[in-house]
């Protein structure tokens, strides 16, 4: 649904003026002015000049924060596909890993499977305990199907590695 015409008017002054400066002044000009005004605050006295930037202190901590903020939320959005990817990944491997001690009967049969040393299993994909294998991300569906609703299947690496750190699991 497309925004109204004045949209901007729903928004707050502050988030308006906050969208506006971090969309068209450069994270470098934010660091300079971060740094610029965290010296000036921090080492007036040092430098000699706290007759000089007492007037103005409200305005450097204000610009000292704004800045502050501004560069460590470019920083967090450049972090965060990776930060997010690594969560994703590890609370995968967790819940996997809780599915390999309750592994059913057929699901034990593919797994060892792979644990001897074939590499890839042909099935379909419609069976139960290859598609909870699949699910659980334990195993991973190859691209392209064969005749008849056939797909190759292959073991996580980390999964195979678990289970042979593991045997007893099968």
């Amino acid at each position: 649904m497309p925004l109204p015409r004045y949209h901007w008017l729903t928004l707050t002054w502050y988030e308006t003026v906050f969208g506006w400066l971090t969309k068209h002044i450069s994270w470098r000009y934010m660091l300079g002015i971060f740094v610029v005004s965290g010296v000036l605050l921090f080492f007036s006295s040092r430098l000699g000049i706290e007759d000089w930037e007492r007037p103005y202190r409200p305005w450097l901590i204000v610009a000292f924060i704004f800045s502050g903020v501004v560069v460590l939320s470019y920083i967090g959005s450049h972090a965060y596909p990776w930060i997010a990817a690594y969560a994703y990944d590890t609370r995968t491997i967790h819940i996997a890993t809780k599915h390999l001690h309750q592994l059913t009967a057929d699901e034990k049969k593919f797994c060892k499977h792979f644990l001897d040393g074939n590499g890839v299993l042909t099935h379909n994909f419609a069976n139960g305990a290859i598609s909870n294998l699949v699910a659980k991300g334990i195993l991973i569906k190859g691209s392209q199907p064969w005749p008849h609703g056939l797909h190759d299947f292959t073991m996580q690496p980390w999964a195979l590695e678990y289970l042979k750190n593991h045997p007893e699991l099968l």
